[in-house]
């Protein structure tokens, strides 16, 4: 943690930051959080097109739920098709983690 002497010193740098200091940073964090934006719009998309579908239509276990239908608990265990939620979450994993190791 640093000191109180370390945080004023980086406080009165803040204040003393030109507008091209803080413009060249604003952009990079703009720039961050629109590839952050991309990815999880990505995410979004394929969870909502493949993985609610799949589970939607191929779920075969009584559920007098409607939510309960949307979730993996849906269906019937042993079922190849659970291969594809496991692969989907490494998917997933994968393209976070090289997305934000770049």
């Amino acid at each position: 943690m640093p000191g109180p002497t370390a945080i004023a010193s980086k406080l009165l740098a803040l204040w003393h930051a030109t507008r091209r200091e803080i413009a060249r940073h604003a952009v990079q964090f703009l720039f961050i959080e629109g590839g952050s934006c991309v990815v999880i719009l990505a995410i979004a998309i394929l969870s909502m097109s493949i993985m609610l579908s799949l589970n939607f239509y191929t779920g075969s276990a009584v559920m007098d739920n409607q939510f309960w239908k949307t979730i993996v608990n849906h269906i019937t265990k042993g079922l190849p098709l659970l291969w594809i939620h496991f692969m989907f979450v490494i998917i997933v994993v994968g393209f976070g983690t090289f997305w934000y190791k770049c």
